[in-house]
């Protein structure tokens, strides 16, 4: 039986975490265990254990997580710096597929906000820093 992984992009605007999106991530249990030690794929760090929600979560991820919460376990977030060193991990890689989508790295497994990676490194456009007060990853693990 496998592990998927229930993932929610949250953006803190004027103090309050509002729900930005829940991107589709596919099975990978290098990233599950570089994002929280879950199936603890061989020579990889977790960047975080399991370290549960937040307890000023969105309304949004809040419901889904009430609706879920029965087949989930490792519940946890990234900061905005943890999905920075996350999305330096995940270029290193070998074993990724040359393109994802029109993205690589990251941005092709999480998404982009307002044209650029989540952890708004480079690219054009304004940047999520200049956009939001503050962005995490919540997210929790069912199989």
């Amino acid at each position: 039986m496998g592990t998927d992984i229930h993932a929610h992009v949250e953006v803190q605007v004027a103090g309050q975490w509002l729900h930005f999106n829940a991107p589709h991530v596919e099975r990978d249990y290098a990233l599950f265990t570089k994002m929280a030690g879950v199936r603890e794929a061989t020579g990889i760090e977790p960047i975080a254990r399991p370290r549960g929600l937040p307890e000023d979560l969105s309304d949004v991820t809040r419901i889904l997580w009430e609706r879920e919460k029965d087949n989930a376990h490792s519940t946890s977030h990234l900061t905005r710096a943890e999905i920075e060193a996350l999305g330096d991990w995940y270029l290193t890689r070998s074993d990724i597929r040359e393109t994802q989508g029109r993205f690589n790295g990251l941005e092709g497994v999480f998404g982009y906000v307002d044209s650029n990676p989540l952890a708004s490194m480079g690219g054009g456009g304004r940047k999520a820093r200049e956009l939001f007060d503050d962005i995490r990853i919540v997210f929790w693990f069912d199989c």
